[in-house]
């Protein structure tokens, strides 16, 4: 073996090490908080992560837990409790309000199983396809939910609607067999349009209401338009109806989860009269809706339809008993220097975001090439960073579930993986006097240390303040010169955060500096910039 064959099996070697190093990093997938007593001293926080498996070439899930002591409205201890926990045969999981039950839906052999357990037992267990009412159960962000009725007798999710068994015309029947459910005969190859990537084999979405005591499931498909997909349901606060985000099929479904725009609604569907309302207008695109803790408010993303594929929402909120609707913030046209660009954010993906107040809410959004936490006041309209500046550990923060003001995010950067990290939300005004606690003792940066930095660009083609662009730059610290490689996003409407992404951390482990390009058109630098891409794409994106 020659030296450059030598040389060249090292760097394999080395890339094969690096790879393996940071596969193991396991990522966020969601998290929860259960308050255990009415004091609220304890908390318990759950979390969801996802990690590659190389061995198995699988992706595998565990849980972990945390226990919280909270005093004088301040964090005073975090330890975890117990070790991590293999779910991944889990799809979907939730704690009934009062935490005394949890709800799980279990994949085993292709067949999905509706559980119910206590703290102390398996209370119950239903293989929802025996009962026939409909076909697999949702368990992505774009349609899915999973959540318990206020009673605590039902569970509310999404699944695919049961369609007649298909087959040829030319199989051989027994003509006096009678058959309840006979097969469509001819239909076996006829296109049936789904939702597109990310979703795909999901056509038809139905409701769905799981009777805990009975345990049987109701569909309403009677309620629902059959022009219309739900999705995204929550509960109404008396728990007798249900609230839903309905996408349109016309024009048509394909590619949805990276279409913000597509036209869609908030409806109502009362469980007593199966009476279905439209709660907002027409011509628009609307997500994620969540109840304040008093049941006046409920919370929603919403913007025109059409236009780029990925944009700025507003903040609004649909007040309950009056039934009217306000913009609590708007869309953002310029965002010079660091000022608020408006929401980027497709959907919340967590269940909670109001305070205990049920005045103001926290999200998380693009806020140029970083992703940070906000707190908004609905009555004033004040916007506020809630996330730490300046921590090169957490450059990028996603909520994961706000419960009486205790608040959960998972934190990350170029050269740190997610790490968790906990507050209690100061009171109105005082938002700025936020204290940052690890849920865990150590916070896992990579070996060697990375470097980070955002660096600001003006187009050559002229420009204001407004119309500068970024990109993230990593490399190893200490290295002088390394080979750079530049690594526009796609989308084209997206953004890169600084946050921790596998592949550019790894090509910056191996010596190369890394720029992660947020060319005009991207996602958090305010909705000028981003509708200045299209008729540009192949020139402003790349040039």
């Amino acid at each position: 073996m020659n030296d450059t064959t030598m040389q060249a099996t090292s760097k394999v070697a080395e890339a094969v090490r690096v790879y393996r190093e940071l596969a193991r990093r396991p990522s966020v997938a969601r998290g929860w908080i259960n308050i255990g007593t009415t004091e609220r001293k304890d908390v318990e926080v759950c979390t969801v992560w996802s990690q590659r498996d190389l061995e198995t070439s699988k992706t595998i899930k565990f849980i972990r837990h945390h226990k919280i002591t909270i005093a004088d409205s301040r964090v005073r201890s975090v330890a975890p409790s117990g070790g991590p926990v293999d779910v991944s045969t889990c799809q979907l999981q939730q704690t009934s309000p009062s935490g005394n039950m949890a709800a799980v839906v279990r994949l085993v052999s292709d067949k999905q199983y509706l559980e119910i357990w206590t703290h102390t037992c398996k209370l119950k267990c239903v293989e929802l396809q025996a009962l026939d009412k409909h076909g697999k159960v949702y368990d992505d962000n774009t349609f899915g939910c999973f959540q318990w009725s206020p009673c605590e007798r039902y569970v509310l999710y999404v699944a695919e609607k049961k369609t007649p068994k298909q087959e040829s015309f030319f199989k051989r029947k027994d003509g006096e067999k009678a058959e309840p459910d006979a097969p469509v005969r001819g239909e076996e190859f006829v296109y049936q349009e789904d939702w597109g990537e990310g979703l795909v084999a999901k056509h038809r979405p139905v409701l769905c209401v799981f009777d805990v005591e009975e345990e049987t499931v109701r569909v309403l498909t009677s309620s629902v338009s059959d022009d219309v997909s739900p999705g995204q349901a929550v509960w109404s606060p008396d728990g007798k109806g249900v609230v839903f985000v309905g996408w349109w099929h016309v024009p048509f479904r394909l590619g949805l989860i990276y279409c913000t725009n597509r036209r869609s609604a908030l409806f109502h569907v009362d469980l007593d009269d199966s009476k279905c309302e439209q709660l907002t207008g027409d011509g628009l695109a609307v997500s994620s809706p969540r109840f304040s803790p008093d049941g006046t408010r409920l919370l929603y993303l919403q913007k025109k339809a059409g236009g780029p594929h990925n944009s700025c929402s507003q903040v609004a909120m649909y007040l309950w008993k009056e039934k009217t609707t306000v913009v609590v913030t708007d869309i953002v046209r310029k965002a010079s220097g660091d000022s608020f660009p408006g929401l980027y954010v497709a959907e919340f993906g967590y269940l909670h975001c109001w305070a205990a107040d049920s005045k103001r809410v926290v999200l998380h959004t693009y806020w140029r090439s970083k992703m940070v936490l906000l707190v908004i006041n609905t009555d004033t309209r004040e916007v506020k960073k809630l996330s730490a500046e300046g921590d090169a550990a957490a450059a990028a923060w996603k909520l994961l579930d706000i419960r009486e003001d205790l608040v959960i995010s998972a934190c990350s950067s170029p050269g740190t993986s997610q790490h968790l990290r906990c507050a209690v939300l100061p009171p109105e005004g005082q938002e700025h006097l936020v204290t940052w606690e690890l849920l865990d003792d150590d916070v896992p940066t990579v070996t060697p240390p990375l470097d980070h930095q955002v660096i600001t660009f003006r187009p050559a083609d002229g420009w204001t303040e407004e119309e500068t662009y970024e990109a993230v730059l990593v490399r190893k610290r200490g290295v002088e010169s390394p080979p750079l490689i530049v690594w526009p996003h796609g989308g084209p409407h997206s953004v890169f955060s600084s946050d921790f992404f596998l592949y550019p951390t790894g090509f910056s482990l191996l010596g190369f500096a890394v720029l992660l390009v947020n060319y005009r058109g991207s996602l958090g630098f305010g909705e000028d910039s981003l509708e200045s891409l299209p008729g540009k794409v192949g020139s402003q994106d790349v040039s």
